[in-house]
């Protein structure tokens, strides 16, 4: 299941548009905790984000939007397995070779260094961190009902 910014639509009644996506405060927006228990909930399988990022200087504010909602889907039941930060680096345009800042590290130089983009690593870290708890925590929540009901 991937999921971008960009990445929710309106079809149905009026004509499909990919070109105008909802937006995050538009209030048709469904929350990816929402989307996530509904796919859980249809399939009753474990899900994994197999790509999530975005461009430029939103790539951290995505992630911890990312994160959260992983949180919130969590906590709701839905056995997310994990999630797929992509692109992992920066990369010419598919279409225009214009410089796509996605990644965790830019595009490499001349001796094939790569700068870290800081904010998002460190939010990488911080939903690393915080998604441990939440797991943490629903597994000794399920080891206490486990000795309870045992």
């Amino acid at each position: 299941m991937p999921t971008y910014p960009n990445n929710q639509w309106l079809c149905g009644e009026t004509s499909f548009h990919p070109e105008r996506w909802l937006d995050v405060s538009d209030p048709q927006y469904r929350p990816l905790s929402s989307l996530l228990l509904e796919v859980y909930e249809r399939y009753r399988r474990p899900i994994f984000i197999a790509e999530t990022g975005t461009e430029s200087q939103a790539r951290a504010d995505w992630l911890c939007y990312v994160g959260n909602e992983v949180c919130e889907a969590l906590e709701l039941g839905v056995p997310l397995e994990g999630v797929c930060l992509y692109p992992i680096v920066d990369f010419p345009g598919w279409g225009d070779d214009r410089h796509c800042e996605t990644g965790l590290w830019g595009m490499a130089d001349a001796q094939g260094h790569r700068k870290i983009h800081r904010p998002l690593a460190e939010e990488l870290f911080i939903q690393q961190n915080v998604v441990e708890q939440i797991r943490s925590k629903i597994s000794m929540n399920l080891e206490v009902g486990a000795s309870v009901l045992g």
